[in-house]
C-alpha cells in the first residue's frame, strides 16, 4: 500500500506510476493514493504507462484532490509507451489496468486532450472512474477526452466529458458538450446559455 499527500510539482515530467511490463517483465501494483497535490507546468499531470508485452497487474489506484496550472496531459494512461529509438514492436499480452479512480481534479490543460485513455487492444482497461473533474484549456479554447479500449463510469461535473464504453452504472454527465472559456472564467457553448463553473 502506498500513499503520497500533499505533493508540489512545478516543471517536472509528472505524477507517474511506471513504465510497467519493460522487457516483458511481470509488475504488480496494487491500494496507491496520492491525495492533494499541486501541479504546475509539466509534461504530464497524474499518469499511469506500461510497456506492451508486459503482465501483471495495476489495480486499485486514487488520484484525487488535484490541482493543475498549464499540465500536459492532465489525466492520462498509455499503454504504449515506449522511449526507444525506434518503434517499439506491437505486443498481444499487457498489464492489466483496473479499479482506477480520478476524483475533484481541477485546473488548465495545455493540450487539447486533457483525457487520455490509450488502452491495450488485447487487454482493456477497466473499472475506471471519473468523479467531479474540471479541466479547462489554459489558452481559452476547448478540451476534450480520448478513449481506446477503455470502460468505467463517471458521476457530477465531468469536463471534458468521459469518452468510456460503459460497461457499468449509470453514467451522469452533466456537461455534454465542447464548452470553451471565457475570459471571465465561465465555461460557455453558443448554443446553451452560460454557465458558472469554479475552476479553484
Amino acid at each position: 500500500m502506498g500513499r503520497v499527500i500533499d505533493l508540489y510539482s512545478f516543471r517536472s515530467l509528472s505524477i507517474s506510476i511506471g513504465s510497467l511490463g519493460k522487457f516483458n517483465s511481470c509488475s504488480q501494483i496494487q491500494d496507491v493514493t496520492v491525495d492533494g497535490a499541486f501541479i504546475s507546468n509539466t509534461e504530464n499531470g497524474v499518469r499511469i504507462k506500461t510497456w506492451q508485452g508486459g503482465s501483471g497487474f495495476a489495480t486499485n489506484i486514487k488520484f484525487r484532490n488535484l490541482l493543475m496550472e498549464n499540465v500536459s496531459n492532465p489525466i492520462i494512461i498509455d499503454q504504449y509507451y515506449c522511449d526507444s529509438l525506434t518503434p517499439c514492436a506491437n505486443q498481444t499480452s499487457a498489464v492489466k489496468i483496473e479499479n482506477i479512480s480520478f476524483e475533484h481534479i481541477k485546473g488548465t490543460s495545455a493540450t487539447e486532450e486533457a483525457i487520455v485513455f490509450a488502452c491495450s487492444d488485447y487487454t482493456p482497461c477497466e473499472g475506471l472512474h471519473l468523479e467531479d473533474i474540471q479541466l479547462v484549456s489554459h489558452s481559452g479554447g476547448i478540451t476534450s477526452s480520448f478513449c481506446w479500449n477503455a470502460y468505467g463510469s463517471s458521476m457530477g461535473l465531468v469536463y471534458p466529458p468521459a469518452c468510456f464504453t460503459c460497461t457499468e452504472g449509470l453514467i451522469r454527465q452533466y456537461v455534454t458538450s465542447n464548452y470553451a472559456l471565457s475570459a471571465k472564467g465561465t465555461l460557455f457553448n453558443p448554443s446553451k446559455e452560460t454557465r458558472e463553473v469554479s475552476l479553484f
